[in-house]
């Protein structure tokens, strides 16, 4: 796992590769910046699965090797969790609105 800024190229995706020698696992590289179009080409030719994430975590397929990836497992991706502390504010702001509504319509 590393963090690197900026679009991931087919260096990247090369060094994914050589790193894992002569062995024939799935290989699978996720990336929150997106790809190079000669890396997603690069993936493609070696059967590597490209996928995205956003913030929250959430992933995309971005080549046909990730779709059928998620296609064989049945999966689906997940939907992004649920961010209770943006819901207990807009609860907060909500009832302060009201009450304020409230009190300036109050005979």
């Amino acid at each position: 796992m590393k963090w690197k800024g900026g679009v991931t190229g087919r260096p990247d995706c090369q060094k994914l590769v050589g790193a894992r020698g002569t062995g024939t696992e799935q290989l699978f590289f996720f990336s929150a910046s997106g790809y190079s179009a000669q890396a997603i080409e690069y993936a493609d030719q070696v059967g590597m699965a490209l996928y995205t994430y956003d913030p929250v975590g959430a992933a995309e397929a971005v080549n046909p090797a990730a779709r059928r990836v998620l296609e064989r497992a049945g999966a689906e991706v997940p939907p992004p969790p649920t961010d209770w502390k943006l819901v207990a504010l807009l609860t907060v702001v909500l009832i302060v609105v009201l009450s304020g509504t409230v009190l300036l319509w109050w005979p």
